[in-house]
């Protein structure tokens, strides 16, 4: 059964803000862009734009690693506290078992009467 998804924390909420807040610089760099008239302007703007888009591009890679992380690292846990109960329900079985052996071993025991 799948967990339900929990919100992203802070720092991919700021992160994802910040990829929105670039883009929309970029768009505005682009309409300058078009309606300038400036060689020199239009060469920096272009540049600044690359740098933005490649900037954009690793911050998305680097949220979408950490995204991955944080549900690995929550399966992890998981899967721990899964073993933990295992593990505590194996501890009950095997206390079962040596009751059941005592059991055993007073019924067997000729020497051993029924009160």
């Amino acid at each position: 059964m799948r967990q339900s998804q929990q919100s992203p924390t802070p720092e991919l909420s700021a992160l994802g803000d910040l990829i929105q807040h670039l883009d929309a610089l970029v768009v505005r760099m682009e309409k300058v862009l078009d309606n300038s008239k400036d060689d020199r302007l239009e060469r920096r703007l272009s540049e600044m734009i690359d740098a933005i888009l490649a900037s954009n591009h690793h911050a998305q890679q680097i949220a979408a690693e950490l995204k991955s992380l944080m549900e690995q690292q929550r399966s992890t846990q998981a899967m721990e506290q899964r073993i933990t109960l295992m593990a505590q329900q194996v501890q009950e079985l095997h206390q079962n078992q040596i009751q059941m052996n005592r059991w055993l071993g007073e019924a067997l025991d000729p020497d051993h009467e029924d009160t």
